[in-house]
């Protein structure tokens, strides 16, 4: 449908025409009854990507006109398709008001999950969190309703508001039928993204504010290494959290800190590791990211790893169109000055020197 909406239109259109005689219509429009709930709701979405929405709007005012004696539990999929048709065309006002007056039965969690989408967007925190516990009780929350309900819950004054973050947390995990750290350790980078670190560490019980950047760096290896077995792309969080791990290194002494197994101590466990992340991100958008290419060298001159480095920055250099920070150009200049790179040092240079006044990034080509 949200590929080739027009196409959909045309083909149920002679379907309409051809096969349901009783039900002709006109040009593209379609009676209701025609279609059961499902088809009626791909019909409310399609007009809505081909930017006909009111159309659609039309058709759902109908149905819910058509069956207010009680039947509305039948158009289920309609009825969310509608709002969510409402809420695109700014009617998001009439989409609540509708979804207030219909029935229980008519509800479903898609309705539900998109008047939830709406109510974050409006920032209207307290009735999105209302809406949370009505959809947890009539049966129809979902994953993403809970983030939304976690994030309203961090935007807005609740009372004992980590156990009740904790409490949505155990809500989610049941629903998954999984048990609540493997549900958080697998939702974590996610969950770190939407409300942040601090919430995110105190979700996975690391309470302790100096030691919480180690437990999350020895969950990224852990997952790195998992999906590097399975033979799968690495997260960019994993792989981020990885390279700026590094610094750790640099401020806590992690030779006599016990536990952390999966965190290197040495620098060479360190460059191995390294390594291995430019490895598995070479056929990743994130390997010519500018602000990873800049922790990558800063990882590097942290450990002292200036061969390392100047390897790094040959690869860099080869990259078509690649845009790299001055700062990042300046450490690499540095790092090749030290292993007597004497061609890499004159490129460097050459890129520096042609630098736009008011640009902070300097492309390799």
């Amino acid at each position: 449908n949200a590929h080739q909406p027009a196409l959909s239109l045309h083909l149920l259109q002679w379907f309409n025409d051809s096969a349901l005689s009783s039900h002709k219509s006109g040009a593209n429009t379609f009676d209701i009854g025609a279609f059961n709930d499902a088809v009626t709701a791909e019909i409310i979405m399609a007009r809505r990507w081909t930017k006909d929405v009111m159309a659609g709007i039309g058709m759902f005012e109908n149905v819910v006109a058509q069956n207010a004696d009680g039947k509305l539990s039948e158009w289920r999929m309609t009825i969310a398709a509608g709002l969510t048709a409402l809420i695109a065309c700014g009617r998001g006002q009439d989409a609540i008001r509708i979804f207030q007056e219909l029935d229980e039965s008519a509800l479903s969690t898609d309705s539900y999950t998109a008047m939830g989408r709406h109510l974050a967007k409006e920032k209207e925190w307290k009735p999105l969190i209302d809406m949370y516990r009505d959809a947890t009780i009539q049966g129809y929350s979902s994953e993403e309703l809970s983030m939304l309900a976690m994030t309203a819950v961090i935007s807005t004054k609740v009372e004992n508001r980590l156990r009740v973050l904790r409490a949505i947390v155990d809500e989610c995990a049941a629903n998954a039928g999984l048990d609540r750290e493997n549900w958080m350790t697998t939702r974590y980078w996610h969950i770190k993204r939407e409300l942040g670190f601090y919430h995110a560490r105190l979700l996975m019980w690391w309470n302790d504010p100096d030691r919480a950047p180690l437990d999350e760096l020895n969950l990224a290896i852990k997952e790195f290494q998992n999906e590097l077995s399975n033979e799968l792309r690495p997260k960019n969080d994993v792989v981020r959290t990885i390279v700026d791990g590094v610094a750790l290194y640099d401020a806590m002494d992690l030779q006599n800190i016990e536990g952390y197994s999966r965190v290197p101590r040495t620098v060479s466990q360190w460059s191995t590791l390294i390594d291995e992340v430019l490895n598995a991100t070479r056929d990743s958008p994130i390997r010519c990211d500018p602000n990873f290419i800049a922790n990558v060298v800063m990882a590097y001159k942290i450990l002292g790893c200036s061969r390392e480095c100047v390897d790094y920055a040959l690869d860099v250099m080869n990259m078509d169109g690649i845009r790299v920070r001055k700062s990042t150009l300046a450490e690499m200049l540095e790092a090749a000055k030290q292993e007597s790179e004497f061609d890499l040092s004159n490129d460097i240079q050459m890129l520096l020197s042609r630098r736009k006044p008011q640009s902070s990034f300097i492309s390799s080509t």
